[in-house]
């Protein structure tokens, strides 16, 4: 419950943020979507080409003690950042929103509503982690189809790296 509320303060706040701050913010969501999605594409490119053995150890950026289910703040607030580009009709509805009536409580409301979709589906696996059993099977059927997985990440990539080029968020916004 920690780790959802903060994710919902921080998805909310970004909600409020946007409705304040208005198609500033959006510039910085757009310029996350390219960033993420050429990580996404090289990632891609270097698991179908063989290339990701180095990747494939793991990086310790983080202290350990950030890692640990006794950090749900900082889980939450760190997932909490993480807006994937499909949020984007909702970014943009926000951009509509602070042009027709310059309500940030209702962007608050719009974003902690997404961010506690993107959260509930969390809660039973965090409550009864053998309901992940499935995700290690899916896991274990991808082992030997890495292509596939890399193929995943080029689509990603591609389409994150388009959305960032070629969706203007003024058009969607109704200004």
């Amino acid at each position: 419950m920690v780790f959802l509320l903060a994710r919902l303060v921080v998805m909310g706040g970004f909600g409020g943020l946007i409705v304040v701050l208005g198609q500033r913010l959006i510039g910085v969501q757009t310029g996350m979507w390219l960033v993420f999605g050429a990580i996404y594409l090289g990632l891609g490119i270097a698991i179908i080409a063989g290339g990701d053995r180095g990747l494939r150890r793991r990086v310790r950026v983080a202290p350990d003690c950030w890692k640990i289910a006794d950090a749900p703040l900082l889980q939450g607030a760190a997932f909490g950042l993480n807006i994937p580009a499909c949020a984007a009709p909702i970014l943009f509805g926000l951009i509509g929103t602070a042009t027709a009536s310059g309500s940030a409580a209702t962007g608050v409301l719009m974003m902690s509503v997404f961010a506690l979709a993107l959260t509930l589906p969390l809660i039973p696996l965090s409550v009864a982690p053998g309901l992940a059993g499935g995700l290690d099977r899916v896991a274990n059927w991808l082992k030997p189809r890495r292509w596939l997985l890399g193929a995943i990440f080029i689509g990603l990539g591609l389409w994150s790296i388009w959305f960032g080029l070629f969706v203007e968020p003024a058009a969607w916004s109704g200004r």
